[in-house]
């Protein structure tokens, strides 16, 4: 009984690394971030990325990200996504 509580254990982990390596490899492929970023199920005015680097692109300019009706994020949140606008793509994948 103990033995086959462990092979289960061992077959759930291999399954579990598969399916994040799949996930990894789906997610850095380029065209499947541009698709992803087009679509309005899941991308909105309040969590569009790409607004939110137009913010940070505007407060590194010394402008107001506020402004206009561009931007819909709490400035915390600006703030703490302003290092991944600089990070390597890899990174973010």
């Amino acid at each position: 009984m103990v033995r086959g509580g462990i092979m289960e254990r061992k077959g759930l982990a291999v399954v579990f690394v598969l399916a994040a390596a799949i996930r990894l490899s789906i997610f850095s492929s380029a065209e499947f971030r541009e698709a992803i970023a087009a679509r309005v199920e899941v991308t909105t005015a309040v969590t569009s990325l790409t607004r939110i680097r137009e913010g940070v692109f505007l407060l590194e300019r010394g402008a107001s990200p506020y402004a206009g009706d561009m931007l819909h994020q709490p400035p915390l949140l600006l703030y703490l996504m302003h290092p991944l606008c600089h990070a390597p793509v890899w990174l973010l994948a």
